[in-house]
């Protein structure tokens, strides 16, 4: 299965998890610990208003919809939201520790939203410049869901680590 996933993927290694929250909160820790590795002082992750990455409280602070995280609050402080397809939003919430930026090319708690060709090239290009590394949440839309084995297939990019 791993090899599979190699193959049809932009990734060289899978690492196999029981749900997809838990799939985005061993990204986010492993995109804290690359830069932790490199002494960047990088912790803090981006994350889009109405994205849904799931119900641990690490990947709830990176959900952008109140009604998931209410009952939790105060969240974790390292995350940072931004406006889906609005890159300027991006680049506002950027600062010098900012790690990543979690990003679902479809948006699908949050009503089927569609992330532009635009907005998502403009994402690789900021995250080339400002070494921040890109992941793609494709819990929802991946494995073949949009008629591709995933969605980020559909740009001419390919994000740092896919979920």
């Amino acid at each position: 299965m791993a090899k599979k996933l190699v193959e049809i993927s932009c990734g060289d290694k899978v690492f196999f998890t029981n749900s997809g929250a838990e799939a985005n909160e061993g990204a986010i820790k492993l995109a804290v610990k690359y830069f932790k590795e490199q002494n960047k002082g990088k912790h803090k992750i981006i994350y889009m208003k109405n994205s849904f990455h799931g119900r641990t409280i690490g990947t709830l602070a990176a959900t952008g919809k109140y009604k998931y995280q209410k009952d939790y609050l105060p969240l974790l402080p390292k995350f940072k939201q931004a406006i889906f397809n609005n890159l300027n939003s991006v680049k506002e919430a950027i600062d010098d520790q900012i790690a990543a930026i979690i990003v679902e090319p479809i948006q699908g708690e949050g009503g089927i939203n569609i992330a532009s060709k635009e907005f998502i090239e403009g994402l690789r290009k900021l995250c080339n410049e400002k070494d921040i590394l890109l992941i793609f949440d494709e819990i929802q839309c991946g494995l073949g869901r949009t008629g591709k084995a995933f969605a980020y297939q559909y740009y001419d990019i390919e994000p740092d680590i896919l979920t």
